[in-house]
């Protein structure tokens, strides 16, 4: 069976049915045997070098072992290990790994379509990424990925990939938010907690993000502006495989977080932990949505055949920092 998510086209012999299948050639993601029982005592994650080629070996004791390289994930399952939990760590951590090592930028943060446009919620696990992003889905915004953004640098503009987008929420904020016991199944036998019926529909597309939410626990709901150097740092925080990053690559990955805050704004975002709270935080970014996306309008055209082709009568410019989304105020010479 082949499927696509995150602009990659994966051959499983597993079955993935939260990913939208397709018929063409692909990358392959294989299924192994049984590993040994040692294996799983090992520490998480172990670098090999497999004959030239970087493999990222990946346990967890219920599951099995995970051996990840630029073109593959290999799965050495344990005997007693259920299904569902084991495409929840294949879709989930294997496959973040794997695009890690593709030099995509992966977040660990969940993905909302406002306006065309891509936004982003990123933070701790247990920060309400998955319950923002299901809230939203309620007001009818199309959710692109959930716990893993995969960014792609184009000329231009970040261009946020979708992949895999089944929120994952405990049953009383599913109630709360109004779902449907048909909408969610449980994830696996030892958790209660439940994960959405994905929409097929969005593996292949991308949108160019507009704008990042870190989220944080406060006393009210507000959005803060952050300054480039705490930018900078709660990026590097939420880059999904810091810990990862060899000396080889690290310095790729710093360049790639400051060209990022250089062109996407990055904001803080306060929550209360009280479900109540969730319906006024969605129309509070609803609203900062609006307005960033005022703020960042064209402005029409004044004069042709000057200097700078957007400028008001007094001969300001009007062109419009993407970081900052604030009009680049500068003179000609001859105007000081």
């Amino acid at each position: 069976m082949i499927y696509r998510t995150c602009g990659l086209k994966i051959r499983s012999a597993l079955e993935l049915p939260g990913l939208a299948r397709v018929q063409d050639d692909a990358e392959v993601v294989k299924v192994g045997r049984n590993a040994n029982p040692k294996a799983f005592r090992k520490r998480t994650p172990v670098l090999r070098n497999l004959h030239g080629v970087e493999a990222i070996d990946l346990s967890w004791s219920r599951v099995g072992r995970f051996r990840v390289t630029e073109r593959s994930i290999t799965i050495f399952r344990k005997p007693n290990a259920e299904d569902n939990l084991v495409r929840t760590y294949a879709v989930g951590p294997a496959l973040a790994v794997l695009l890690h090592l593709r030099r995509f930028l992966v977040l660990h943060s969940s993905t909302v379509e406002i306006g065309g446009r891509a936004v982003a919620f990123a933070g701790d696990s247990g920060s309400g990424k998955s319950t923002l992003a299901f809230a939203l889905g309620q007001r009818g915004y199309r959710i692109l990925s959930d716990d893993v953004l995969v960014l792609k640098k184009t000329r231009d503009r970040w261009e946020a990939l979708s992949g895999p987008c089944a929120p994952k929420l405990w049953p009383d904020m599913a109630r709360f938010l109004g779902a449907s016991s048909s909408q969610f199944e449980r994830i696996h036998s030892r958790t209660m907690k439940r994960i959405a019926k994905p929409s097929p529909e969005v593996a292949n597309c991308a949108r160019p993000l507009d704008c990042i939410y870190m989220l944080s626990v406060g006393n009210s709901l507000r959005i803060d502006k952050l300054p480039l150097r705490a930018q900078f740092w709660s990026l590097v925080r939420n880059a999904y495989c810091r810990i990862l990053a060899n000396s080889k690559d690290a310095m790729f990955y710093l360049v790639q977080c400051g060209q990022l805050v250089r062109d996407v704004p990055v904001r803080r975002l306060y929550r209360s932990r009280s479900p109540e709270g969730i319906n006024d935080l969605v129309e509070l970014i609803e609203q900062d949505q609006r307005r960033l996306r005022f703020i960042s309008a064209p402005k029409a055209k004044q004069k042709q055949g000057s200097r700078f082709a957007l400028r008001n009568r007094k001969g300001v410019p009007e062109r419009v920092s993407a970081r900052t989304r604030k009009p680049i105020r500068w003179r000609e010479r001859g105007d000081f």
